[in-house]
């Protein structure tokens, strides 16, 4: 099994160890409801040094990704960074990604942990006047997040924080590291924060360092529990999960996600699917009353199976349950009743707008 470099910290932490995706990773230090409301008033640290690091050079890196990512990638800025996703050549979504220019002609792409293999084949497979490197072992990276996140930031870095935009990022130096982290505005959890990539035998120096400077901010560190049910609150896909091989980003509604004005990979079967109309579509529902939904869930209208519950859980905010599924399109709309089945309950439920928490 793979672990992080921050494994040993983890366990000195008290941490419950888990297996996701082939690493061994924390679930949570305390407990999921306190940490996930940690993050969501003060701050929060996340260990996410699983995520993988590709890295592209070459005058044709940024065609080689417009070829494979349904978001157009050649107008990016350098600094700037853009959520994508990648379809194989029937639009179904292999993987949700993150990629940023860093200069003229070098690009890093992070894909999910268990994704990283097979991403990194295919960006080989399809890459053209440019080098692909797979430096994930090389690297670690750490998410703070938070509404303080920005104000613990600034302790430790020269840098202008303040001037760092959503999805922009830049090499900063920070206070006691020897070298420069390469900090995004990014994150997994809807709240302030960022995320910052460095040489992985610095990142026990850098954790350690966050911190301290956290500890007046009530910083507190976060497992992947908690980083589950903040991603779900937002309604935020997990790969493997909410997709898994079967759907594309118009099952997802992500459409946003599709530049249409640019060839890539996937996007006949993508246009041919919307002109149809007639697909699944993934939908939030919030349970009436009390009940927990599940991943594995089944979807039920009038006693009938319409669909299967990909995500779901209690929201710490809402205290209600909440859930991510795939249901035919006359019943995506909101407030559509249906019912959620599964370990041997249900439990009714509507169809919400997402995010479930603003």
């Amino acid at each position: 099994m793979n672990r992080t470099p921050l494994n040993s910290l983890h366990r000195e932490l008290g941490a419950r160890m888990v297996d996701f995706a082939g690493w061994e990773m924390p679930i949570q230090y305390t407990s999921i409801i306190k940490e996930h409301m940690n993050v969501r008033t003060k701050a929060g640290l996340f260990d996410v040094s699983h995520m993988g690091d590709l890295f592209l050079e070459g005058e044709g890196a940024g065609e080689t990704i417009d070829r494979i990512s349904t978001r157009k990638a050649v107008n990016t800025k350098v600094g700037q960074f853009k959520y994508t996703h990648i379809p194989d050549e029937e639009g179904h979504i292999m993987d949700d990604v993150i990629f940023g220019r860093l200069s003229e002609d070098r690009w890093i792409m992070v894909p999910n942990a268990g994704t990283t293999p097979m991403i990194y084949d295919w960006v080989k497979k399809h890459a053209e006047n440019c080098t692909v490197e797979n430096r994930s072992s090389e690297f670690a990276c750490l998410a703070l997040q938070g509404p303080e996140s920005l104000n613990i930031l600034k302790k430790i870095t020269d840098y202008d924080v303040d001037s760092l935009k959503m999805f922009w990022g830049a090499y900063m130096k920070i206070e006691g590291l020897k070298s420069e982290a390469l900090v995004s505005r990014t994150g997994y959890t809807g709240e302030l924060g960022v995320e910052m990539i460095v040489p992985a035998d610095e990142v026990v120096a850098l954790w350690k360092k966050v911190m301290e400077a956290g500890e007046e901010y009530g910083i507190c560190p976060v497992g992947l529990g908690a980083r589950d049910t903040l991603r779900l609150e937002k309604g935020f896909l997990l790969s493997g999960q909410d997709f898994f091989g079967e759907q594309t980003t118009l099952n997802t509604g992500l459409e946003w996600v599709i530049s249409w004005k640019h060839d890539f990979i996937g996007k006949e079967a993508l246009l041919k699917q919307k002109e149809t109309g007639d697909y699944d579509r993934l939908v939030g529902v919030i349970v009436e009353g009390r009940g927990i939904p599940r991943h594995g869930f089944d979807i039920l209208k009038d006693g009938k199976k319409v669909g299967i519950l990909t995500s779901g859980t209690i929201s710490p905010v809402l205290k209600k349950g909440i859930g991510l599924g795939y249901v035919p399109p006359e019943l995506a709309e909101v407030g559509t009743k249906l019912t959620l089945s599964g370990h041997g309950k249900e439990m009714e439920a509507e169809v919400t707008e997402l995010p479930f928490v603003k």
